[in-house]
């Protein structure tokens, strides 16, 4: 399944798979934005919460990586499931002044109150989420966690 929100240029891409709770947050900065470390690149920032839960802090994305947590729990909540969820964040250059992580928690919830897309695989799935990131997949899945791991699912073929 596959939620999206974008406002204030601000996009999101939420993957729900099939699994017991894992949760992962991409946050990637465009050039030139308040929390890009380069002004000529973009950066992808990377956090994992494994299904026992973190036991430090998610130093890299802070408040943000709680707030997009709170809100994909919130959803799943809703829709009486646990899910392997991959959250990914793109901020465009006209995101220029930082407002806070209430914008993260109101998008991430927003996109759960959008439409759902629901694919037969994981590899339907992101082929939708790559059509919409500005960013190649390839690069969020070079630090993933769960999208590097092969379930069953992965072997599996619909009729």
């Amino acid at each position: 399944m596959v939620y999206s929100s974008s406002y204030l240029d601000n996009h999101y891409q939420v993957l729900l798979m099939p699994g017991e709770w894992e949760f992962e947050n991409f946050e990637a900065w465009a050039p030139g934005t308040p929390w890009s470390m380069d002004a000529k690149s973009v950066q992808i920032l990377a956090e994992y919460e494994p299904y026992h839960g973190r036991k430090k802090y998610a130093d890299l994305q802070g408040g943000g990586f709680y707030a997009s947590r709170l809100a994909v729990t919130e959803g799943l909540k809703v829709l009486r499931r646990q899910a392997r969820v991959v959250v990914f964040r793109e901020v465009g250059e006209g995101y220029i002044i930082p407002l806070g992580v209430w914008q993260v928690l109101e998008n991430v919830r927003n996109a759960f109150r959008g439409e759902c897309l629901k694919f037969a695989t994981k590899h339907e799935a992101l082929k939708h989420i790559e059509e919409k990131l500005r960013l190649p997949l390839k690069d969020y899945e070079r630090q993933s966690t769960i999208l590097s791991r092969r379930t069953l699912g992965d072997f599996l073929r619909p009729n």
